[in-house]
């Protein structure tokens, strides 16, 4: 009987990420809020996930990109210069993802780091931006009732 050889923890980790994003293919949202992202947030230093998610940043499949900002909601990034990086990234995102629910959850994301001061003023021009962006095009019933945490950002 062979031994099962306990995985790294990185290992269970990207793992983990790719749940993540077979989930979001598979729509299966309930997951990802239920088990997927509560386990993210139990990790205690998630640096080393952040270019796994930002791989998939630009994906032509919206629920990958939708996974992308959910799983950087949900990571506790430690390291202030790939902060910065993932900030610009879900700023390009919540601005010009043709797409409601990345862009929406991006924005979700940037409001979520809206009190840090070295942020705080390109954080809140993109989000009056996106709220502009949302009115524009007609999104905001539908953004609001399935992002209830964009109803302070709008």
């Amino acid at each position: 009987m062979s031994k099962e050889i306990p995985l790294e923890p990185m290992t269970e980790n990207i793992q983990l990420i790719n749940q993540l994003f077979e989930a979001a293919k598979s729509e299966d949202w309930e997951l990802v809020d239920t088990k997927i992202v509560p386990d993210l947030k139990k990790i205690p230093n998630a640096n080393g996930l952040v270019d796994t998610l930002l791989d998939k940043v630009n994906d032509k499949d919206a629920n990958i990109r939708d996974a992308v900002a959910t799983g950087l909601i949900a990571l506790n990034i430690t390291d202030d210069n790939l902060l910065s990086k993932v900030i610009d990234q879900m700023i390009f995102m919540a601005t010009n993802d043709e797409s409601m629910f990345p862009a929406g959850r991006a924005a979700v994301f940037l409001d979520s780091l809206r009190t840090r001061e070295d942020f705080k003023v390109k954080i809140d021009e993109t989000l009056t931006k996106f709220a502009g962006r949302v009115d524009e095009l007609g999104w905001r019933d539908e953004l609001v009732e399935n992002i209830p945490d964009l109803e302070s950002v709008l």
